[in-house]
């Protein structure tokens, strides 16, 4: 033992007939290395003024301080049960005196995640007075949802401020790193001529609204073994559903025709006279299965110039076969046919040898609509007025005279490995100046060069199966070969030129969203909160949804009193202040 061990008489008791003798005993001090055991550091200390004794905190008791006693104390049941009731007492208050950071943060993030919601939806924001209520009643054990302090006006700043600006913050380090093009688009006015939208749109709204009729209708489909699809309904905005729309209406044309003409006599309206008499016209007839083979050209179209995709290397191609199509249709064939006048009636054909698709041929060749000739010429007529009215608009809408257009077809990757290629890459430089004014003329040359390489260089099979122009130059650019990018400066610019818009529709989307979001409800809505919903709902895109929606941490950091400040910035200062701080090398064009 150590030094400061002291020694104490003890009796022990000896056999009967033997002298008791006295053994010494040494007093055990209390020892500073227990403060640092693991199993003692939390309750045991010593007794002030007496070294020999030792205090457990839990137990309030006192104890010969003894190593053997410490222990058995620590082992009691008594000792055990104050320790877990002290324990727990210390965890309660713990957690509910001091709050912790990640509650706070786990607020902010639903109040972001809700107004992604509304934001995604088109909710209005006065809707938030209720729901934070709601949801607290709904859900009295969360510590989240009590804690949302979530109104119209916080949720509308989050909008602006915490998602709709971070978004644009992420926006515009996007543009400093790549290639675009700013679109400004014009209102334009367009006369179409429309053909048969009455007898859709009345057929449509004999039925909409009517079970009894649409039951009665399943039967004459039945009897006329046809599938028993319902009527679409013609739209006015989406032309891309008007060739659903005729397709329809001729694939239910005999059991239109034997429904209203069983029915006609029975509902004596307006309506029904009218479009048993149209259905009974051979010349309208003719006019839908014409239609039927017309629009999915223009659907085509369409499609093209929605696309999100760059098409601008297959736009002029693909314009032009479908351009070439038409004419010809009415037209006699010519060696440039892009250059013609469509209205040029010495090239046309006689009616008989236009071509208006195979159901039309089909029909012409029975004999009661053969030998009907006054009947034929009107439908001809309206037949050729329809492609030339067409041809004409395709011709205002598209240039087939643009260079531009003509020359970008040979940077597609099917011409730029084949012998069409282009020997330089001189002709695109004068097409495309604002792109060529940011390089110098070495580092044109460079370009240049590296064009003419592309002709004898050994590229990877997977490279050469690419024919999708914008993937294929991205693997040029991504391209090494003995460490070294040999065709760096060329795939770099021709990425500028495929920045490059091929049509307005997105800015076509913008406005549709706008209709979406600024209806007849929330016609209060201001210019700015229109453009933080507009970045907000397009950052949901982004990540699928709301529901997958995370909030990054720089919007939560942004959860300040801050954002109920007013900014006082109006949206022409807000975008050209935006334009201001990016690089001027990446714009690609303005139009």
């Amino acid at each position: 033992m150590v030094d400061s061990e002291e020694e104490m008489d003890i009796e022990v008791r000896t056999p009967r007939g033997e002298q008791t003798k006295n053994l010494s005993h040494r007093k055990q001090k209390f020892r500073d290395e227990w403060l640092s055991m693991k199993e003692f550091k939390n309750w045991l200390r010593p007794v002030k003024g007496n070294p020999l004794k030792a205090y457990c905190c839990y137990c309030r008791f006192e104890m010969v301080s003894e190593l053997s006693t410490v222990k058995k104390h620590m082992n009691s049941i008594k000792h055990k049960s104050a320790t877990k009731s002290i324990t727990g007492i210390k965890t309660n208050m713990f957690s509910s005196i001091i709050p912790t950071r990640n509650n706070d943060q786990a607020i902010k993030r639903a109040e972001i995640k809700i107004c992604g919601f509304l934001a995604e939806h088109n909710i209005s924001f006065n809707t938030m007075d209720h729901l934070t209520d709601v949801l607290k009643e709904a859900f009295p054990d969360s510590k989240i949802a009590e804690g949302l302090h979530l109104g119209r006006t916080k949720s509308t700043n989050i909008v602006k401020h915490v998602i709709g600006q971070n978004h644009k913050d992420e926006l515009i380090n996007d543009l400093k790193n790549t290639n675009f093009s700013i679109i400004i688009d014009e209102s334009t006015d367009v006369g179409t001529v429309k053909t048969c939208e009455d007898l859709s749109r009345d057929i449509y709204n004999f039925f909409k609204s009517s079970c009894k009729r649409i039951m009665q209708f399943e039967q004459f489909q039945v009897f006329c073994n046809v599938e028993p699809h319902r009527i679409l309904r013609p739209s006015q905005t989406r032309w891309l559903s008007l060739e659903m729309v005729v397709r329809r209406i001729n694939e239910q044309w005999e059991p239109l025709t034997k429904f209203f003409k069983e029915h006609g006599n029975e509902e004596w309206l307006v309506c029904t006279v009218t479009i048993l008499d149209r259905l009974t016209d051979p010349v309208i007839k003719l006019f839908y299965e014409f239609l039927e083979w017309v629009l999915p050209k223009f659907t085509h179209l369409n499609k093209l110039f929605q696309s999100e995709k760059g098409v601008i290397l297959t736009l002029y191609s693909k314009m032009a076969v479908t351009y070439t199509e038409l004419i010809h249709a009415y037209m006699k064939k010519q060696h440039k046919p892009l250059e013609i006048d469509p209205s040029d009636s010495t090239q046309f054909l006689v009616n008989e040898a236009m071509y208006l698709g195979f159901k039309v041929m089909k029909t012409l060749s029975k004999p009661e609509i053969h030998s009907n000739k006054p009947m034929l010429t009107e439908f001809y007529s309206k037949c050729r007025q329809f492609l030339i009215i067409s041809c004409k608009e395709i011709k205002k809408r598209f240039d087939f005279n643009s260079n531009l257009f003509k020359q970008l077809t040979y940077l597609q990757p099917c011409k730029v490995l084949s012998s069409e290629r282009l020997n330089t890459l001189s002709s695109i430089f004068f097409e495309v100046q604002r792109i060529t004014k940011l390089y110098n003329d070495e580092t044109l040359q460079k370009v240049d060069d590296e064009w003419r390489m592309l002709a004898v260089a050994e590229l990877n099979e997977n490279i050469r199966k690419i024919q999708y122009g914008e993937d294929f130059w991205v693997a040029l650019l991504n391209m090494e070969s003995e460490g070294e990018n040999p065709f760096k400066n060329v795939a770099s610019f021709i990425l500028k030129v495929l920045s490059l818009p091929h049509s307005s529709v997105d800015c076509e989307r913008v406005f549709s969203k706008i209709n979406l979001i600024k209806t007849k409800v929330r016609n209060k809505l201001n210019t700015e909160t229109m453009n933080s919903l507009l970045l907000a709902s397009e950052h949901m895109k982004q990540s699928s949804s709301c529901v997958t929606f995370e909030p990054t941490k720089a919007m939560i950091s942004s959860m300040t009193k801050h954002i109920y400040e007013k900014q006082g910035i109006t949206i022409e200062t807000d975008i050209q202040g935006n334009l201001d701080i990016l690089p001027k090398e990446n714009i690609g064009l303005f139009l």
